[in-house]
């Protein structure tokens, strides 16, 4: 909650919006005295299906409220910053084509709306590192500094044994302000099931952070050195 607005993930199966009749991943924004829609985030499935993005489960990330931008993980295995006051103040930022994203590339793109989510910028982690999702997307992500950090999600494939992408990262650091690439874990265990863990800062003197924390598919905790020119070298896992 923040700004007097209550962030609620859901599905599509109230069919809330008429543009929109399949399944589908939302986030509303709703006012926090009445529960009145100020606008929502529509996100369309992955093509691959329930082995990536299973059916029905909706937005899954809780988001990172930071000012005037939300910070959060799509089922499409997407981070995105998007502005907490939706369309009503313009389109903001470098993301542009809201009206193709919502139905999904292959239909018809649809008008934008004042009650339609602002894209800021979208990293897509499919796409820029090969990260490979078991069955949903899920990651509260922390923002600090600058900085966002984002678990990736990569896991198996249906058979529970084989990896797909097992050098792809388990955690990466984004640029808050432009979605840029700042470093990446090179732990590699992209072994696990679930890999949906949420991040957890540690703050030396100060308030310098000097660490930051997650749990990983195999068990282990792992501290990232949060030094930015450590980050920009990929990372330091002790």
């Amino acid at each position: 909650m923040g700004y007097g607005t209550v962030y609620i993930g859901t599905n599509n199966a109230g069919a809330r919006d008429p543009r929109f009749k399949d399944d589908k991943s939302v986030l509303l924004a709703l006012d926090e005295t009445n529960g009145e829609l100020k606008w929502q985030f529509t996100v369309p499935k992955l093509e691959s299906g329930k082995v990536n993005d299973w059916e029905y489960l909706g937005f899954l990330s809780a988001p990172f409220i930071d000012g005037p931008t939300l910070y959060a993980v799509t089922n499409r295995c997407e981070v995105v910053a998007l502005d907490a006051a939706g369309q009503t103040n313009g389109n903001d930022g470098t993301f542009k084509t809201e009206g193709q994203y919502m139905p999904g590339a292959a239909k018809p793109k649809v008008d934008v709306t004042q009650k339609d989510a602002d894209i800021l910028w979208r990293y897509d982690m499919r796409d820029e590192l090969g990260v490979f999702p078991h069955n949903a997307s899920n990651c509260s992500p922390l923002v600090l500094d600058g900085r966002v950090y984002v678990c990736t999600s990569n896991g198996q494939d249906w058979s529970h044994v084989t990896i797909p992408a097992p050098q792809a990262p388990s955690y990466i650091v984004l640029d808050k302000q432009t979605g840029e690439l700042l470093g990446e874990d090179n732990v590699h265990n992209g072994t696990e099931h679930f890999p949906w863990p949420m991040d957890l800062a540690q703050r030396g003197q100060g308030g310098r952070q000097v660490a930051d924390l997650f749990g990983g598919g195999d068990g282990y905790l792992y501290g990232f050195d949060a030094v930015p020119e450590k980050t920009k070298d990929g990372g330091d896992f002790k």
